[in-house]
């Protein structure tokens, strides 16, 4: 019983391992800690040397930034502060570790760490037009759910691209700062999948609830799209309990979404009502690529 017991805990313990590494860089006694106020930690520097930052985004708004150290090499420095031209700033760096910190929200509070630089979406949302009568960017993610998630398979498009690629310098686009949101989440998505960096998984989930948040606050609701990756980070990032409240919310807003539908049967902890939902699934959307994945 005690070995049956040691052998649970050993491997709860391995499988949290990368959550565990990221936390114990975030709180080292030297560095920023997530919930801090970034400016309170920058005025504890001995001294401040600023320089150009290289480039780090695609997009136009973060084209001009500075790094703030305290070494004369920026890298010995504990931190290193990203900061835009009027000094407000967009998060920390720690070299040491690899990982940044961003003030996520604008509201100088340090969200979790990541090795993928994220562009805040405050800082392209002060530049741009919020206009919920402009609907483009709704119907572009509309658009990608439907090819992306909706069809029986993955349709990949072009156009959509292009017109997506054309937010992130065309700053007479409205609601810009819907854009960045998602291109966020998918830049984060790509560099942990397939270039292994680490990110803390409520970094994507922040993301993902902001942009929810905006969407919310243009437009009524958020589109389905946005609310099938919140379920989905939610699950990889084994907050399986505000994935299922998320999906309460979503389901009755687009009953129709095979992904949600698919969510739903994988997160349900009843083992009859999840064969049932599987029975389901298989017999009404037989040919969707996500359905054909699911064992019977």
């Amino acid at each position: 019983m005690r070995r049956a017991y040691s052998l649970r805990w050993l491997v709860t313990l391995v499988h949290c391992m990368p959550l565990i590494a990221l936390l114990l860089l975030a709180t080292n006694a030297h560095a920023q800690r997530p919930g801090e106020n970034i400016y309170e930690t920058m005025a504890r520097l001995s001294r401040q040397r600023t320089t150009g930052a290289p480039p780090l985004t695609d997009w136009v708004d973060g084209q001009q930034l500075s790094f703030i150290y305290d070494k004369p090499n920026p890298l010995q420095s504990q931190a290193i502060y990203l900061a835009l031209p009027d000094r407000s700033l967009i998060g920390t760096y720690l070299p040491a570790d690899t990982v940044y910190l961003f003030n996520l929200a604008g509201d100088s509070s340090l969200s979790y760490v990541t090795q993928v630089f994220l562009l805040p979406a405050w800082v392209v949302k002060r530049h741009t037009i919020a206009n919920g009568n402009d609907r483009a960017i709704l119907s572009l993610l509309d658009a990608m759910y439907q090819k992306l998630l909706q069809s029986n398979d993955v349709q990949n498009s072009d156009s959509l691209a292009e017109a997506f690629e054309r937010y992130k310098t065309d700053t007479t686009l409205h609601n810009r700062h819907i854009a960045v949101l998602f291109y966020n989440y998918q830049l984060l998505i790509r560099k942990t999948r397939t270039e292994k960096m680490e990110s803390d998984p409520r970094v994507a989930v922040a993301l993902l609830q902001q942009l929810e948040d905006e969407c919310t606050r243009l437009y009524g609701q958020a589109p389905a799209l946005v609310h099938v990756y919140l379920c989905e980070a939610m699950a990889a990032g084994h907050l399986t309990s505000m994935a299922r409240e998320q999906l309460k919310k979503a389901l009755p807003l687009y009953p129709e979404s095979v992904a949600l539908q698919v969510y739903d049967y994988k997160l349900e902890q009843d083992t009859r009502a999840q064969n049932k939902k599987l029975k389901q699934l298989k017999k009404k959307y037989p040919d969707h690529w996500l359905v054909r994945t699911l064992a019977e």
